[in-house]
């Protein structure tokens, strides 16, 4: 008996590890989310925040107390103390897309924004600030890229990521050019002028009329021409719309700036050959796009179909 009890002992003992490989070791695997962070501060230190999330596990999403409505697309969400629980799969990406005017606070001409981060296993965080800002100090270090569009700061961390990140920065006061009004004084005299007798009234009333006709068929020819030069508006983007813009590459920034101005949507065909980019560099740019909610690409038909989302038509 001593000895079949030792055999027992000895081959649990060799399948225990095993146990502990599947039950414990094999989910710990399985549950990696990563998280790539896009922050669009304006000048009034309002956020527009983009999440996108990969992998397989559920994570803790901190959010502001002033956070209403959050798009969610590709996952699973459930109400938490302070803020969401999100579940995401290996299946797709997951969006979430929000606004809040609390990452900010101003004092004395100086801002700060400060940004609680969900737990990750690795994160990427884009934060792009007006072209006017002036950094004054970023916690933790991190890649500073000004641009004409905007400043752009960008962290990357792996596991174990900081728990928040801080941005002091300033804004120039705005300066208004007063405007120089001349006051011209107008004076009239009453000086009475002679004119020569009118000569018109001797010409032939067939030939007044004659003029008169080619005067009325000249004045609407160039009416109806400058009418149509002028009547072609340049479509701009909307201050919302172009905060989101200042995030993407310069393909994705010319594909949505060509989609505006023709009306929000086009054949994937017209727009290759308006943005001049060749296949691969517009598929790149449009699966990010449609990645990130701001257009659809409608494959229904032969000739895919690209077109704005209600989304961002609405921003």
């Amino acid at each position: 008996m001593k000895l079949k009890s030792v055999t027992m002992w000895i081959k649990f003992s060799s399948i225990y590890p095993l146990f502990f490989l599947v039950f414990f070791l094999i989910p710990l695997a399985s549950a990696e989310v990563n998280g790539d962070y896009h922050i669009v501060v304006d000048e009034d230190g309002k956020a527009l925040i983009f999440l996108l999330l990969e992998g397989n596990g559920t994570i803790n999403l901190p959010l502001p107390l002033d956070v209403e409505e959050i798009e969610v697309d590709g996952a699973l969400t459930f109400d938490a103390e302070n803020g969401l629980d999100v579940v995401v799969s290996d299946d797709e990406t997951a969006s979430l897309i929000y606004k809040t005017d609390l990452l900010t606070v101003e004092k004395d001409g100086e801002v700060e924004m400060e940004m609680t981060l969900p737990e990750l296993d690795s994160i990427s965080i884009l934060v792009s600030l007006p072209p006017e800002a002036q950094i004054k100090a970023v916690k933790p270090k991190a890649s500073v890229t000004p641009s004409p569009q905007s400043v752009n700061i960008l962290w990357t961390f792996t596991y174990p990521s900081p728990k928040t990140f801080k941005i002091g920065y300033s804004l120039p006061p705005e300066t208004s050019q007063p405007l120089s009004t001349t006051s011209t004084s107008l004076t009239s005299s009453s000086s009475t002028t002679s004119f020569p007798p009118s000569k018109i009234s001797h010409l032939p009333k067939s030939y007044v009329m004659f003029m008169l006709l080619i005067f009325v068929v000249f004045g609407g020819v160039a009416y109806l021409t400058f009418k149509r030069l002028f009547s072609s508006k340049v479509i701009r983007p909307t201050a919302g719309q172009e905060r989101i813009m200042k995030t993407l590459t310069g393909n994705e920034y010319k594909i949505v700036e060509i989609l505006i101005q023709h009306g929000g949507g086009m054949k994937r065909n017209q727009l290759e050959k308006i943005s001049n980019l060749s296949k691969s560099s517009l598929a790149g740019a449009l699966f990010n796009l449609e990645r990130r909610g701001i257009l659809i690409v409608d494959k229904s038909n032969v000739v895919h179909y690209v077109e704005l989302s209600d989304w961002f038509k609405a921003q």
